[in-house]
Parts: structure tokens; C-alpha cells; sequence
């Protein structure tokens, strides 16, 4: 199998800049973005694709010379590697906050969902996995309460 091309971020990459006016396996899992740009991967579906989210840390990238984001790369580098991102818990899942850099690649996750699918491959002699995004959906209001009338 070919090598593939990956462009790696770094965290520095994932701050927002500053406004003047304002302060696998081959059975394939799945995992959301969050509108506020987190990539959430439950903990079922890092368990059966093998990601160890508690003792790694990873190289987050993209396929080199796109545009659009479609597929995210995760790879496996030790903590001390410069410009590796590690892995969050909230609740029962794992994220990364990529907010930033989910919204250059072209991912409007304010007004669409987006989930994806992980499926592992062989990179530099280990295992990596790739989040390849699903179409976009339109994100749907919740019920609740309504709004006041404003005149």
C-alpha cells in the first residue's frame, strides 16, 4: 500500500486569532462533531477500533494539497513530541477540541452535524486511524421553551 500524504496540525494551529473589536478494524465506528467544534469519539467505539486514549497522544492531519476537510488523520506519537494533541474525557467519551481548525478546513458546525466513521491503516509501522466525515446534516431546533414575543 502506497504511503499516504498527511499534512499534521499543530495546537498552535487551533487558537482562534484575536478580533479588534472583540475579546480500525475493518468493521468501521463512529463518532460526532460537536457545534462547538469538539471531535467525540465514544468510548465503545475507541475500545473496538483499539485507541488507548489514557497513555497516547496524537498527530491530528488532513490529506495534503485539499481544501475541504473530508477525513481527519490520527497518529500515534509519544507525549513529548512537539505539536501532538491528547485526548480529553468528558463523561463516557474521548474528544479532541478542534474547533478552529475544523472551521479553516471548511466545516460549518455551527448550523450542520457532522459524524464520521473511524477505520484503522498501517502509517510509519503503526496503526493509525482515519475519521472519514459523513455528509452534513442541517441540525434540527430542540423542543422546549419558546420565545417571548419581542416588539
Amino acid at each position: 500500500m502506497k504511503a499516504k500524504e498527511i499534512r499534521f496540525f499543530s495546537p498552535e494551529e487551533n487558537v482562534a486569532p484575536k478580533k479588534n473589536s472583540e475579546v480500525a478494524s475493518k468493521s468501521y465506528t463512529t463518532g460526532y462533531i460537536t457545534s462547538t467544534g469538539k471531535v467525540i469519539i465514544p468510548q465503545k467505539s475507541a475500545e473496538e477500533v483499539g485507541i488507548d486514549p489514557k497513555s497516547s497522544a496524537f498527530m491530528i492531519g488532513m490529506p495534503e494539497n485539499k481544501r475541504k476537510l473530508k477525513s481527519l488523520f490520527l497518529v500515534p506519537a509519544p507525549r513529548e513530541t512537539e505539536g501532538v494533541f491528547e485526548m480529553e474525557e468528558s463523561g463516557r467519551n474521548f474528544y479532541f477540541p478542534l474547533g478552529v481548525i475544523l472551521e479553516k478546513g471548511g466545516l460549518d458546525v455551527q448550523n450542520n452535524k457532522y459524524t464520521f466513521n473511524i477505520k484503522s491503516f498501517e502509517y510509519d509501522g503503526s496503526t493509525a486511524f482515519e475519521l472519514k466525515l459523513d455528509p452534513p446534516t442541517p441540525k434540527t431546533k430542540r423542543p422546549g421553551r419558546k420565545p417571548k414575543n419581542q416588539d
